[in-house]
């Protein structure tokens, strides 16, 4: 089974849904932009390699985070998304961005700070003690029949790969820094196998 790389220099990224509004830099391949200061934001990175992720077993994304040590992580929505989970990156899988099951966002975030730092994410629905997949409801694929056969559909579609940002209440939304401070985001890998 072929192992695919998403970071590589003839694969075409985006910015999506984020109010910093700048260019993404390509140096050696890699996917660079920064967390602009609050009240700016960056949200998703999105990937437009479309792939089939069927008979595929593990998606890993490795990143850095490069800021002061003065710098704080925040959200462009803190004064009404008051939930307490800290500002992390996750993985999206997305077939479309209607519907409740084109949308599957992993569940284990690596929390945003200053160092080097890897996800790995196995392609599997889970079982009744759970998963680590959600529908952009927050259904697991294990929720019902409905739910599995969205997740399922999904991997066998042809889908893009984003990686998100967000804290509080919900997976993406977006990430701001502290005033006066930026960070940076190296995106280094994103490797289906």
């Amino acid at each position: 089974m072929r192992s695919i790389q998403l970071i590589k220099p003839e694969v075409f990224w985006n910015m999506e849904y984020s109010t910093s509004n700048e260019d993404l830099e390509r140096q050696r391949g890699k996917v660079i932009t920064s967390i602009p200061s609050f009240p700016k934001s960056l949200n998703m990175l999105r990937c437009y390699e479309e792939i089939t992720l069927k008979n595929k077993k593990n998606i890993s994304l490795s990143f850095s985070v490069s800021c002061s040590e003065n710098a704080q992580f925040t959200r462009p929505d803190i004064s009404t998304n008051l939930g307490t989970a800290p500002e992390s990156v996750r993985i999206c899988i997305i077939k479309n961005m209607f519907g409740q099951y084109n949308r599957w966002f992993c569940n284990r975030g690596v929390e945003l700070k200053k160092g080097k730092f890897s996800l790995s994410i196995p392609l599997e629905p889970g079982d009744s003690s759970g998963s680590e997949w959600c529908s952009v409801y927050g259904k697991t694929p294990t929720f019902d029949s409905e739910s599995l056969k969205g997740f399922q559909e999904c991997l066998s579609s042809p889908v893009s790969l984003s990686v998100i940002f967000g804290g509080g209440n919900f997976y993406g939304h977006g990430v701001s820094m502290t005033k006066p401070y930026e960070a940076k985001v190296t995106l280094n890998s994103l490797l289906i196998k």
